[in-house]
């Protein structure tokens, strides 16, 4: 019976649902990233780029920098100079992000940190529904370098979604594309902010989207003795994680069980 206990322990603490972007785990090697808005106006989304300026920094400061288990704290850059490729071309070359396989265009690859800008490529935004695409897109070894987040500010049959949005609901749109961004893939956990489909405005992370970036990004801490004992196993897009609290939950009990034993015996 004990046993069984632990087992479902061991499984309700460690199986997460959240998915990454890319298939070699990267991430940003600093703990700061810093976001930047392209100096172009939205035109077809109604946005200016000040309102979008706005809208990222509320992005940046009200979502991802509010988990105390992750290391990775987003910085507002404020506006940048790009080129036009940044408004016009698609985020891969000769194929769509959406398909799975992306040769990166590198008229919009990013040397440092995240730039996110309004585009209106119809590779990439074929349809209205789509509101972002967003890909690290400088990745060396494991280590991601630059990522983009294009919006989509295409017009078609004289309508843009945007033009659909509440000021919230654009912050949220932004705060997801960050997320894929830093690495997340999408999430099949509904009150997740990287659930796969659009939902009604998801003004704070679940615990799916704080698990995600946790294990891209762990605080750096020195764990003494056996609580410093720990593994990682990927199976099936699923992750397993072995945490300091588990470990000593679970020295516990077999000291309970111990001393249960020696008192049966006096």
């Amino acid at each position: 019976m004990l046993i069984k206990f632990l087992s479902l322990l061991f499984l309700s603490q460690n199986i997460y649902a959240f998915t990454l972007n890319n298939n070699v785990e990267a991430a940003f090697g600093p703990d700061e990233v810093t976001v930047y808005v392209a100096n172009q106006d939205c035109t077809n989304m109604n946005l200016t780029h000040e309102d979008l300026k706005g809208m990222a920094k509320e992005a940046v400061d009200n979502y991802w920098n509010k988990v105390p288990t992750s290391r990775l704290r987003l910085k507002f850059g404020g506006s940048i100079s790009v080129s036009s490729s940044f408004s016009t071309e698609g985020i891969c070359v000769g194929n769509s992000a959406r398909t799975g396989n992306c040769d990166v265009n590198t008229n919009l690859k990013v040397a440092s940190g995240i730039i996110i800008a309004c585009n209106q490529n119809s590779t990439d935004f074929s349809r209205l529904g789509i509101l972002g695409l967003s890909l690290p897109n400088n990745i060396v070894n494991k280590s991601i370098y630059g990522s983009i987040v294009l919006l989509n500010n295409r017009l078609i049959g004289g309508n843009n979604q945007f033009k659909n949005l509440n000021h919230n609901e654009i912050v949220s749109v932004i705060a997801h594309e960050l997320g894929h961004a830093i690495g997340l893939g999408h999430s099949p956990v509904k009150n997740a902010l990287m659930y796969y489909s659009t939902v009604p405005v998801r003004d704070d992370l679940g615990m799916d989207d704080i698990n995600g970036v946790t294990y891209l990004y762990p605080v750096r801490e020195k764990f003494l003795g056996i609580l410093g004992c720990g593994s990682i196993d990927l199976n099936n897009n699923s992750y397993h994680k072995n945490q300091p609290a588990f470990i000593f939950m679970l020295l516990f009990l077999l000291g309970f069980m111990f001393m249960s034993k020696v008192f049966k015996k006096n």
